[in-house]
């Protein structure tokens, strides 16, 4: 089934209505659960979640839950919203409170499991792209009759922090090109939830293990032009009049990135390369998951700091 069809399926399930202040609508290509919508669907299911643990990692603040259905199924979910953006917008003076929906939605999608498949939370999209994108709605079919369209002038799309995406065709550039740092984000947000660690733990090296490519002077990291995956994504090079984005290369990093965060998924490990862009070394570094992560706390932190000093717990690379 495709995402359109799993969300109309889910719309006639648990009688959602269509529309950016009602229940579930179609944000710039992504189909999104608002929160009144995300309710209506936990309520139906009876699912219920642990009071949130709050993990302060600025500039991020991150919730994290587990949800159980009637059935008694359960999983873990996590949100996190960042704080230190220059606009005054819900993201900088609510992150909490986003958060917390964040988290709330995520883990209402992955309760239904395959149902849900494709589905985002609304919230998981920043102010700017919400305010330059426009709702697309779904095919007519026999159970869902979309709303006739006004004929009112369409601002041109936008993406993150006012970002105006490229003509279909331009070098480099795929579709919905402006969403990556979103689907970054949502990757990074799975692989806190697996580890049970902040994001930041390990995301620039899966960043640098992601994106690093061998040049005729040696390797050369992203990370090194481009503090973040988000800058990457939706940035562009300029020589002798050529202008090529970065949009299909940051794509395949993420795929990248998504082999990695399945494995440690499924075998509770994975080994990433980890580079050094300076002289081109490189060497393997190890990401636990949750249940197997080494214990650095108690007994052991207390080892480690008698034998090295304190002050070196927090450097372990793991």
């Amino acid at each position: 089934m495709s995402v359109e069809d799993n969300m109309l399926a889910l719309a006639a399930k648990y009688k959602l209505a269509e529309g950016k202040s009602q229940d579930y609508y179609n944000l710039h290509g992504k189909w999104c659960l608002t929160k009144n919508g995300s309710e209506k669907v936990r309520i139906a299911e009876g699912i219920t979640y642990t009071s949130p643990a709050v993990t302060a990692c600025p500039p991020f603040v991150i919730y994290q839950a587990t949800f159980s259905d009637k059935d008694g199924n359960s999983v873990h979910a996590n949100g996190s919203c960042r704080f230190d953006g220059t606009k005054n917008t819900p993201e900088r003076s609510h992150a909490p409170e986003m958060a917390i929906k964040r988290m709330e939605t995520r883990g209402t999608i992955k309760i239904l499991g395959l149902l849900a498949q494709g589905i985002y939370g609304d919230d998981e999209f920043d102010t700017d792209f919400k305010q330059g994108a426009q709702a697309v709605a779904p095919v007519a079919t026999a159970a869902h009759v979309a709303p006739i369209p006004q004929a009112t002038p369409q601002a041109e799309p936008q993406g993150v922090n006012g970002f105006t995406p490229p003509p279909e065709g331009t070098k480099g550039w795929i579709r919905n090109g402006e969403s990556l740092p979103s689907d970054w984000n949502n990757l990074m947000g799975k692989l806190s939830e697996i580890t049970g660690q902040e994001r930041s733990r390990h995301e620039r090296k899966l960043y640098d293990h992601s994106t690093a490519w061998q040049g005729p002077n040696g390797l050369y990291l992203q990370s090194q032009k481009y503090p973040t995956f988000g800058e990457y994504a939706l940035s562009k090079k300029e020589y002798q009049g050529d202008v090529r984005y970065n949009a299909y290369g940051a794509l395949k990093a993420i795929e990248k990135a998504r082999a990695a965060v399945d494995t440690l998924e499924s075998n509770g490990m994975v080994e990433i390369t980890e580079q050094n862009g300076r002289g081109g070394m490189s060497m393997t570094y190890t990401i636990h998951s949750k249940g197997s992560n080494p214990d650095l706390g108690g007994g052991a932190a207390a080892a480690i700091a008698e034998e090295f000093g304190q002050g070196t717990v927090d450097e372990v690379p793991f």
